[in-house]
């Protein structure tokens, strides 16, 4: 607002010279010249001189500067050019008729209203600029004595209230003009933004469907190659070699799905975390055990020294972090190890740090390896999406830890996880029931289970696999035909059936009509359909959802706990 009045005040500094030439032209007929002259000259130069004082200001890097030292610079010239302004009636009004000094009363109160555009902003200020404008005409008219006085002073102070009281009004509508400008201004920034960040996504999306066309086409196409070479073995040995085989291309298109699965997940769900107490040392073991044979295979040591601290986090959303981390750190360190290590501070906080002995990141791609579908490294011999940090950082995120990526000083990365504060706490023996949460793996009873899929591979595999689990099983591969077994065989325990059947009703649909049938069995809805995930979470389904490609100890975990409710 300052520096809108200052440079209004400077802009327009050229108009006095225009009203003095009317006040000149009046005045030189009824005033003696000297008079006249030296007032004038006196009112050009204090505006003149407050133009050339407040010129500065009019970049605003230099008023933001010293906003203070210019505002009182400001108010001064301003109430510096009113008090000569003033002057000027007490000197010419003496010597003129009335009509005069009538017409030059209303120039004086014109250029106070045109004022008005340069004060607007200051209202205080151009109050007291009023009272002075007018205070000084009002003498004038007292000084002659003329017998109109008291009518003309209480109108001049009059009007300089009410001018003042429009001042304040305009200065309102400045102010939300100026803010509506503003925020225009920094949505047009906001927009501008936002259009770079989409083209920037959209190229990076582009590339990334190449890559990861690339990426899920090769674990297939290593499969599809030993699927044909399974056929011609002929020993047991070359059995397993091949299985060996097929098993590492399986888990590095399981790796590749889940990455892409995890971050669809984040991108387009509200991830609610589920607080618990959990000691540090078991989910860390979580974490890294699923990592050691991977570790292992490149001749790394993949090591936690113990701690005796608990964390309260997410224990689902936590491990996955400290998963994709070690992931990361196994990916590009050759030689050495990674080390996970928890060091408890003060106030309850708590920094865990994943360690490693390779490459390292460069400084400038420290904040680039976080973005999606960015990878710091062009090895393609990594098997992975740029995904795995992305993920990282949303979870960080979700569970309010704060990430920063430095050097290791033995050479490599080191990836610090600053927990909040109250998140830690001395290890506490385990509750009943949270030790009921990490118990053991109970033995499936022999129970009868329905499973429903319209793709007659998935169909197959899970039923080769609950049968090798000594569970007895009933497949359908519609609803039609699953409540067609369900009328013949009333004694079916679990229901497990794909979200999306084809035509028909959705696998939830299904499960009421199969309850009507066989009573409240225990049921889940298995689905590579994120609708079903989305719906799951927003309540809208009853029944757990397990997300395809599904792990068998997923599944298994579920059955048990299935059987601890029967």
């Amino acid at each position: 607002m300052l520096h809108f009045a200052i440079n209004q005040a400077v802009r327009n500094a050229w108009t006095v010279g225009v009203i003095c030439a009317f006040i000149a032209a009046t005045a030189f007929r009824h005033t003696p010249h000297w008079i006249t002259l030296a007032w004038l000259l006196a009112v050009g130069m204090v505006y003149g001189l407050r133009a050339y004082w407040l010129r500065p200001a009019c970049r605003l890097e230099t008023l933001a500067r010293s906003p203070n030292l210019w505002r009182r610079r400001f108010h001064v010239v301003t109430l510096a050019v009113a008090l000569v302004v003033a002057v000027g009636p007490t000197l010419v009004f003496p010597t003129m008729p009335e009509g005069a000094r009538m017409y030059l009363t209303m120039v004086l109160c014109c250029w106070l209203a045109g004022a008005m555009a340069v004060f607007g902003p200051v209202p205080k200020l151009y109050t007291g600029y009023a009272l002075l404008f007018m205070g000084g005409t009002a003498l004038g008219w007292v000084w002659v004595g003329s017998p109109y006085v008291v009518d003309i002073v209480s109108m001049l102070l009059i009007y300089a209230l009410v001018v003042a009281g429009f001042c304040q009004s305009f200065g309102r509508l400045i102010a939300n003009g100026m803010s509506i400008r503003h925020a225009n201004e920094r949505l047009v920034v906001e927009l501008r933004q936002a259009k770079e960040a989409a083209e920037e996504s959209s190229r990076a999306k582009t590339r990334f469907l190449a890559v990861a066309s690339h990426d899920l086409r090769q674990p297939l196409h290593a499969l599809m190659m030993l699927n044909g070479l399974l056929g011609r073995v002929n020993t047991v040995d070359q059995a397993a070699e091949v299985s060996g085989q097929m098993g590492r291309s399986l888990r590095n298109l399981d790796r590749l799905f889940t990455s892409l699965l995890d971050f669809s997940r984040f991108d387009s769900t509200a991830v609610e975390p589920d607080w618990r107490w959990r000691p540090a040392d078991d989910l860390i073991e979580l974490a890294i055990q699923p990592m050691q044979a991977a570790a292992q295979a490149k001749g790394l040591r993949l090591h936690h020294p113990a701690s005796d601290v608990d964390l309260h986090t997410d224990p689902e959303l936590f491990t996955r972090m400290l998963r994709n981390l070690v992931d990361n750190a196994i990916k590009f360190t050759n030689v050495g190890g990674i080390d996970v290590a928890v060091h408890p501070g003060t106030g309850q906080s708590c920094l865990v740090t994943v360690t490693d002995t390779g490459r390292g990141i460069p400084e400038n791609l420290r904040e680039e390896v976080f973005k999606e579908y960015v990878q710091a490294s062009d090895d393609r011999g990594n098997n992975g999406l740029g995904l795995g940090l992305a993920i990282v950082r949303r979870l960080a995120q979700v569970l309010d830890i704060q990430i920063r990526v430095t050097d290791n000083p033995g050479g490599g990365t080191r990836f610090e996880l600053h927990l909040p504060a109250g998140s830690t706490r001395p290890h506490q023996p385990a509750s009943e029931d949270e030790g009921a949460d990490q118990g053991g793996r109970a033995p499936l009873r022999p129970v009868t289970v329905l499973c429903i899929d319209d793709d007659p591979d998935s169909l197959d595999a899970i039923d080769q696999l609950l049968r090798s689990w000594g569970l007895r099983v009933r497949c359908a591969r519609s609803a039609d035909e699953a409540l067609v077994v369900a009328r013949q065989q009333a004694s079916i325990d679990v229901v497990l059936s794909d979200y999306s059947l084809g035509d028909g009703p959705s696998g939830n649909e299904l499960i009421y009509r199969l309850r009507e049938l066989i009573g409240e069995v225990p049921a889940a809805l298995i689905s590579g359909d994120s609708r079903a995930m989305q719906a799951h979470q927003a309540g809208q389904i009853e029944f757990p959802v397990l997300a395809k490609p599904l792990a068998p100890a997923e599944l298994r975990q579920l059955l048990e706990v299935f059987q601890e409710f029967e």
